[in-house]
């Protein structure tokens, strides 16, 4: 004979970010390194990329929390990044001056500091957005 019990609602999980952050450190490190590889002669495109996809989860983070010193932080980081892509379409070289590595560093800092305190959840949406947002611009290349 089946059992005839309440159906079981299942939501969606995940670990918070705090924890996924001690199991994968090396995204901060990344980050770090990037900032560090753009004050140096050895920074390259992809270390701009992992900047740029720092700022955009955290842009994607802040306007799903409504967090304006989140916003406003990665607008002031979005000046920065615009002007190094400005720098290097000119020159060819990936680089920043000392106005924009503080930017970056900050953004770092804050981000990180940001996703400690933030579900797990809002990570996922967040890495969500960035994907469709990444698929939207291989098309439209």
């Amino acid at each position: 004979m089946k059992k005839r019990g309440a159906k079981i609602k299942h939501h969606r999980q995940s670990a918070p970010t705090l924890v996924a952050m001690h199991l994968a450190p090396e995204v901060s490190t990344q980050e770090r390194i990037a900032v560090l590889a753009l004050t140096s002669d050895w920074g390259s495109t992809k270390h701009f990329d992992v900047l740029l996809d720092c700022q955009h989860m955290l842009m994607f983070g802040a306007n799903e929390k409504n967090d304006e010193e989140a916003m406003e932080l990665a607008k002031f980081a979005d000046i920065a990044m615009k002007s190094i892509r400005a720098r290097y379409k000119r020159t060819g070289k990936v680089g920043a001056t000392g106005d924009e590595i503080q930017a970056l560093n900050l953004m770092v800092d804050y981000s990180e500091s940001f996703w400690q305190r933030t579900s797990g959840l809002a990570f996922a949406d967040a890495y969500a957005s960035l994907d469709k947002l990444r698929q939207q611009q291989r098309e439209a290349a």
